[in-house]
């Protein structure tokens, strides 16, 4: 709320410095404030650390990938190759409700192992109705 009340009252008395502050990093903190004081109250106060440090370290790698002035002409140039990438990248490492493609390959023995489970069931079912 201060930000918003720094920023309208900068606007109104014609501040040009405030004007040059982007939104971004604004976003950045607000967020990374409401998750600290949330993973502290619910966990400890190191996990909250740990975590406002990882963020910030992905902020700050983040930033400087969408700084350097190739990526913005691709994106700018190439909007349907970077919506097809960014979904493969989610597919592959982001969070949705299935499994992610590299969980696939990572248990793909585990799921190999369940298909044979799975028809050995089967056949022992109908080796006990055979019975009855």
């Amino acid at each position: 709320m201060a930000v918003l009340a720094l920023m309208l009252v900068s606007s109104i008395y014609n501040v040009n410095l405030i004007f040059n502050i982007s939104i971004f990093p604004l976003l950045i903190i607000i967020l990374l404030t409401e998750n600290f004081m949330e993973t502290q109250l619910l966990s400890s106060q190191k996990e909250a650390l740990e975590i406002t440090f990882e963020t910030l370290l992905m902020a700050v790698l983040c930033s400087l990938i969408l700084g350097s002035e190739s990526i913005q002409k691709f994106v700018i140039l190439r909007p349907e190759l970077t919506l097809f990438m960014v979904a493969i990248i989610n597919l592959a490492i982001g969070k949705y409700t299935g499994l992610r493609i590299l969980e696939y390959l990572r248990f793909k023995n585990l799921f190999d192992q369940d298909a044979k489970f799975s028809k050995f069931k089967d056949i022992s079912s109908d080796n006990s109705q055979e019975e009855e």
